[in-house]
């Protein structure tokens, strides 16, 4: 658990985007796992005064407070070895005096290893105050072990939805060098489209760790954000097209067009050589991140 170097700068522009960071609650008490050059750098991207970098030790408290204008860091976590806060199992329901208690709830890797995963996020969305953002920073692919679940872009969609009293603002996908997060990214960081958008499954085939990282705003406190559960976009679709309702129809997108040759190799070909066709087509165009139609890069 910690703030890497590519978290760091991705709350700093929730920042300078208008997020408030004035009372904190991270999950667990979360390292600081950002190079001092990455530290120094941000410093003066964010005109902090690097003097303050002198009292950075191991965990992330200081910069919140010198990067974020924190004025209150809490933790909360299973066990207090680490010093949290706060020691809670996040698998049961918070108590109610910690509802909308705080302007920012920060996750930098641990709802992936709580295995009641509803209620924690559930905790999560209660803990933060209307108006107030939750951020995630979790494993997406290539981390199989290091904790009980992986998660989907559609997951978070789905619950962070204007249904569920949220809205997503940002949701960006990261790929690492190695499996520990904190030795650097590859260059790039794409923008991961909602899957209801494109009326598909966002799909992501590759040999790198890849961590989602997702920025929501409260809009709405609901007594039970999952009174009604989430669905699947691809089949919440399916189910209103079957039942004679408007069910969305996806545009036409590049990856549509690309994939009308391909379907035609596959008809021409001999089926062996189609099918290995359409297969390197589907790794190459469709389950990566040149899928223009799901990601999109940004710097």
């Amino acid at each position: 658990m910690g703030i890497n170097s590519e978290t760091a700068a991705f709350l700093c522009e929730a920042r300078r985007g208008g997020a408030s960071f004035r009372h904190v609650l991270t999950l667990g008490r979360q390292n600081l796992n950002t190079g001092r050059a990455m530290l120094e750098a941000l410093a003066r991207a964010n005109g902090v005064d690097g003097a303050a970098l002198s009292s950075f030790g191991d965990y992330c408290e200081p910069f919140f407070e010198a990067f974020l204008g924190a004025e209150c860091v809490d933790s909360v976590d299973n066990s207090d070895y680490e010093g949290a806060t706060f020691t809670h199992d996040m698998n049961q329901p918070v108590p109610a005096s910690f509802e909308q208690r705080y302007d920012a709830v920060v996750d930098g890797g641990t709802l992936e290893h709580i295995f009641n995963f509803p209620v924690a996020l559930a905790n999560c969305i209660q803990m933060v105050r209307t108006g107030g953002r939750v951020f995630i920073f979790t494993p997406a692919n290539n981390q199989l072990g290091h904790g009980f679940y992986q998660f989907s872009p559609e997951l978070f969609y789905r619950t962070l939805s204007r249904e569920h009293g949220f809205d997503v603002e940002r949701m960006l996908a990261v790929q690492f060098r190695y499996s520990g997060t904190e030795h650097g990214a590859l260059a790039g960081h794409y923008r991961v489209i909602d899957p209801a958008a494109v009326g598909s499954r966002i799909t992501l085939v590759n040999s790198r760790p890849v961590t989602l990282m997702v920025q929501a705003v409260k809009r709405e406190h609901l007594a039970d954000p999952f009174a009604r559960a989430p669905q699947q976009s691809d089949y919440s679709q399916a189910w209103k097209a079957e039942e004679g309702g408007d069910a969305p129809v996806p545009p036409r997108t590049v990856l549509g067009k690309l994939r009308s040759p391909a379907r035609l190799a596959k008809r021409l070909l001999p089926e062996a050589v189609g099918a290995r066709l359409r297969n390197e087509f589907d790794r190459l165009f469709v389950h990566s991140f040149r899928n223009r139609d799901f990601y999109t890069r940004v710097d």
